[in-house]
């Protein structure tokens, strides 16, 4: 077997097994001192715990090598709660000046109990002779679910944000409901049984009745515009009619164009613009996508002069660069299609399934609810958390 030489130093062995390339134990010892411990015993593992003890306080601990590697802070907790709090209180010290009492009432306020070492709740006139410097972390149970918790004032006074509950077992498990209902927004039923990440993909599968195809798909896909079902986006059938439409967004100031399907059981891309504050000026029906394409290409050509793209993060369900200035010439969409059909344009030159009479009745606020999940997570009345997505099929 091949003798590695150290990837940082290049003098001494490898420390890992097998002559796989890495660094020597020296050199792993080095990056524990550099994070202001001093390691203790002999390396084994990448994976395995190295014990540890605090260069500042004394403080001991454990953690394994692969955790810190690319570390650049100091490895103690209780030395980097303890500098955030002193920064924090030279800074602002009317928010952050507090003693072991207001450490218990914000252990209270947060929905915990105190615990000892053994797991056994503390009565309240126990608490705060139990505390320790009020940087430290407590150990708390979560009075509605009795889960355990870590707790640490300061890191609730550095944090910006107020969530609705302390607890992380208490927030999963109402956001794995929130999560069964925003799959069921999409027509999916979600199989999988408690909280996931938004980016990790689950089971489910579509609820039409005459599909109930399977996939796994993730919040952050759906909310980026991937189909819910793949066998309903697919059977969406090019040749079938398709809207034309013309959407104003006021505040913004910009007009839009553009095209969806006009099949009833996949989700109408118009109510998802409305349900973003836009206000439907017009709205044809055209024979084919093709045929939409070249009407919106043809809108979108006499606009030119027009023209400003929107910003994306006003468009989460797509379509911001066909969009104009709302002080451009007003535009009857119904004779520009007139037109088109009567020169054979691509789309038009074969048969229509489309009646006469093209236009569509306005789209009311009933229409988008399947389209916007929208949650206000809320404490003692004070709007905490507020998740807004919307699925964008077509643009």
């Amino acid at each position: 077997m091949a003798v590695r030489p150290c990837s940082r130093c290049g003098k001494n062995e490898s420390a890992n097994r097998k002559g796989k390339p890495g660094r020597c134990v020296k050199c792993i010892d080095a990056i524990y001192r550099a994070l202001k411990v001093d390691p203790e015993g002999t390396f084994v593992s990448p994976g395995a715990p190295r014990n540890y003890q605090c260069q500042t306080c004394g403080r001991p601990g454990a953690i394994p090598y692969k955790e810190i590697q690319s570390r650049s802070i100091e490895l103690c907790n209780w030395c980097v709660d303890r500098r955030m709090y002193e920064d924090g209180l030279a800074r602002d010290p009317e928010h952050w000046l507090m003693d072991q009492s207001d450490v218990a009432r914000m252990v209270r306020e947060a929905g915990f109990e105190m615990v000892d070492g053994s797991g056994k709740r503390l009565a309240e006139s126990q608490m705060v002779s139990r505390i320790g410097k009020v940087w430290e972390s407590i150990d708390v149970v979560c009075v509605l679910c009795a889960a355990p918790n870590t707790f640490n004032a300061v890191h609730i006074l550095s944090s910006s944000s107020k969530p609705w509950t302390h607890c992380y077992a208490c927030f999963t498990s109402k956001f794995a409901g929130w999560q069964n209902e925003f799959y069921g927004k999409f027509g999916l039923i979600r199989e999988h049984d408690g909280y996931a990440k938004l980016s990790d993909p689950v089971s489910a599968h579509c609820a039409e009745p005459d599909c109930g195809a399977s996939r796994k798909v993730s919040i952050c896909a759906l909310a980026a515009g991937a189909p819910p079902c793949l066998r309903c986006a697919e059977g969406i059938d090019p040749d079938l009619p398709h809207w034309v439409y013309l959407i104003h967004f006021l505040p913004l100031g910009l007009i839009k164009v553009g095209i969806t399907h006009s099949e009833p059981r996949v989700y109408d891309r118009v109510a998802a613009h409305i349900s973003r504050g836009g206000v439907l000026i017009d709205r044809c029906l055209v024979p084919n996508r093709e045929a939409a394409r070249t009407v919106e290409d043809c809108v979108l050509e006499s606009m030119r002069q027009h023209l400003r793209s929107g910003d994306p993060r006003d468009f989460p369900q797509g379509g911001w660069t066909e969009t104009w200035v709302d002080s451009a010439p007003s535009l009857d969409l119904g004779a520009m299609i007139d037109e088109i059909a009567t020169k054979k344009a691509p789309g038009f030159d074969r048969g229509s399934g489309v009646e006469d009479s093209p236009s569509s009745p306005a789209v009311d606020g009933s229409m988008h609810g399947r389209f916007v999940f929208s949650e206000e997570l809320s404490e003692s009345g004070e709007v905490t958390h507020t998740v807004t997505f919307v699925h964008p099929l077509l643009e």
